[in-house]
């Protein structure tokens, strides 16, 4: 056996040398590990308060439209799961100034509006809920959901010209220059229509896109193959032009959509998204990507890339998923289990709060679970994470 160190005696009188020398290996390996310190470096850390005076605080919300009019009958909770969502998002917007919301679909449950005549669906559905805080007067970048595409959906495009708040649109992109920054950098914000994007592919449809004899949902409606691929297009270069660098600064780059790409609970997956959007997002080092239809909060990661991050968040007020659907296909699974890790899933209704500077991306999930809000913020603080610039 090695002697001892003269100078790491004193610290270890009582222990023999062998276990000595042992238990200072161990000290080594655990301080110096790959392993352990990747694990450290990845842990979530806490925030405080989910807003971040001075930078730019942005709110997500999905499947949140579940107002009938008064006229029809209402599915008991629903109504009271949103307005709850919407009464703590109000208090929260009141500390965080959010520059606008995001909502990633659903918006008139179950079938959509059968019209323009129908936008006081909307009205009552939307601008009579959100109108806490700052939430009656900031924009909305929306994006529509499954449901909202059963219906017709152009008559929610249309409500843009009735409420300018309402910024709706088949794709579009918008820049946002971070408050107070040193280092000109800005927030990329890519919406697109997943109607399109997963059901008007050209071929077999989609199976979840065709009608349903059981539940009596008809077809999905989209856009067609043309418009498909010009959007794809358009996607390409957009992120190639303005995500990253831009301008001479740095910009933060998100992409919103209603379906997931990957999903650990309710309908799972999507595998065109899986074949399709994800290699997009991967070689664009986009940060983050949005979507909503599974009615939870999930953070989702790629095993073989750092970026993007995935977040659903389908948890505005209709009823929840709280496992995987049995009639997710086995072959499916697999792929997701091979290409993805669930960090965080929180099966209960909330909305997720970004705020953003020149180095971090903090992202907190806010979960409800009674009507009472607390005066404490950080009492619906259920998950938090930092993503890198």
């Amino acid at each position: 056996i090695f002697p001892m160190p003269s100078s790491l005696t004193p610290l270890f009188p009582l222990l023999p040398p062998l276990r000595a020398w042992l238990l200072l290996a161990c000290s080594l390996w655990l301080i110096f590990s790959p392993t352990w310190l990747s694990w450290l470096l990845a842990r979530p850390r806490h925030l405080g308060p989910p807003f971040h005076t001075g930078l730019l605080n942005i709110g997500v919300i999905g499947d949140w439209g579940v107002q009938r009019m008064p006229w029809e009958e209402e599915k008991e909770g629903r109504q009271e799961a949103q307005e709850v969502v919407a009464a703590l998002m109000g208090s929260w917007s009141k500390r965080a100034h959010p520059k606008f919301i995001v909502s990633v679909g659903d918006h008139a449950y179950p079938r959509g509006l059968k019209g323009s005549n129908e936008t006081a669906r909307l009205r009552r559905g939307w601008k009579e809920v959100y109108t806490g805080g700052e939430l009656s007067h900031v924009p909305w970048y929306l994006t529509p959901g499954n449901h909202d595409c059963v219906g017709d959906v152009q008559a929610e495009y249309k409500y843009a010209e009735e409420e300018s708040r309402w910024r709706m649109s088949p794709f579009q992109a918008a820049h946002f220059p971070l408050p107070g920054s040193t280092q000109n950098t800005s927030l990329l914000l890519i919406m697109l229509d997943m109607c399109t994007w997963v059901c008007g592919k050209e071929g077999e449809p989609n199976f979840r896109c065709l009608a349903s004899e059981k539940d009596g949902m008809p077809a999905v409606r989209h856009m067609g193959s043309a418009r498909r691929q010009e959007m794809i297009s358009w996607l390409g270069k957009t992120l190639k032009d303005q995500c990253g660098r831009r301008d001479g600064g740095r910009s933060w780059c998100i992409v919103a959509g209603h379906w997931p790409v990957f999903s650990f609970s309710g309908n799972g997956p999507t595998d065109i998204l899986i074949e399709e959007l994800l290699p997009v997002l991967k070689s664009h080092r986009v940060h983050a990507y949005l979507s909503g239809h599974d009615h939870n909060m999930q953070h989702v990661r790629v095993r073989d890339s750092s970026l993007p991050h995935f977040f659903v968040n389908g948890a505005g007020g209709y009823d929840l998923h709280p496992t995987l659907k049995d009639s997710v296909d086995q072959s499916l699974r697999a792929t997701q289990a091979s290409k993805a890790t669930l960090v965080k899933i929180h099966v209960g209704h909330g909305f997720l709060s970004i705020a953003m500077d020149d180095e971090q991306m903090h992202v907190s999930m806010l979960g409800v679970s009674e009507k009472r809000i607390s005066d404490n913020l950080s009492d619906h603080v259920v998950y938090e994470y930092s993503i890198p610039l």
